[in-house]
């Protein structure tokens, strides 16, 4: 039910599990074995007592990721470090590791490249780069 909110938490450089189709109890189980937080949008598990648990508005991104930040007091400093596909960690390569993996005018157009270390996903400077990087910088001033 936040799996765009997951996405940009991990955008964000936070390590942030997302448990498909569960019941409450398996997910409280995950979260406790994990040590994690659940983010929920069920007002029932957000008060359960036996695992941390945050409800989360209803709102747009921005206004859930800013709400997240300051009820947990978390700072953004390593954006851009997780994949959002995943959550595994991210990796600088060369062009000659991303060779086969980006589109071919990528490839010849940009010449920084990264790469899941968990899954294999393959990032690069694209048309969104900005528009990601404008947006982490918004969620940062507000939370400020």
């Amino acid at each position: 039910m936040l799996g765009t909110l997951a996405k940009w938490l991990r955008f964000l450089g936070f390590d942030t599990g997302f448990a498909g189709p569960v019941s409450d109890r398996e997910l409280k189980e995950i979260a406790l074995s994990e040590g994690r937080v659940i983010l929920t949008r069920d007002k029932e598990l957000s008060g359960n007592k036996d695992v941390e648990a945050l409800y989360v508005e209803i709102g747009d991104i921005d206004d859930q990721l800013v709400q997240v930040l300051r009820a947990l007091n978390l700072e953004v400093e390593e954006p851009m470090s997780r994949c959002s596909a995943c959550n595994g960690l991210i990796e600088k390569i060369g062009r000659g590791d991303a060779e086969g993996n980006v589109p071919d005018d990528i490839l010849t157009d940009r010449d920084m490249f990264w790469r899941c270390k968990e899954c294999g996903k393959h990032y690069w400077r694209g048309s969104h780069w900005g528009g990601i990087l404008e947006r982490i910088e918004k969620i940062k001033s507000q939370v400020s």
